[in-house]
This record gives C-alpha cells, structure tokens and sequence, in this order.
C-alpha cells in the first residue's frame, strides 16, 4: 500500500541490500601503498603524484 503518488516510495520500503566488500590494500612496499584509490589493481598513472603537487601538475 503507497501512500503517496511519489514513484521512489516503492525504493523506500525496500531493504538494503549488503554491500560488496572493499579490495584488500596493496603489497606493503609498492608503489600503491597508501593510495586512497585503490581498487584491487594498479591504476595507469599514478594518482598520489597528482595529488602531491601544488594544481594538480
């Protein structure tokens, strides 16, 4: 039963489904270590050296 006409009630009332569990951290002495985007794989560039310097350059 809605009580309203609100299409997402529906969404409301369902359960929460469990989420996926995170990727483990990278090998201790890699060059990953530490990288807050970590995702189970090494990224092409490497985003702490972008986030190290001043602009992003």
């Amino acid at each position: 039963m809605n009580f309203t006409a609100n299409p997402l009630e529906r969404e409301m009332k369902r359960r929460p489904r469990p989420q996926a569990p995170r990727p483990d951290k990278p090998p201790e002495g890699s060059r990953c270590c530490g990288c807050p985007y970590w995702r189970g794989i090494p990224c092409g560039s490497c985003f702490q050296s972008l986030l190290g310097r001043p602009g992003g350059r």
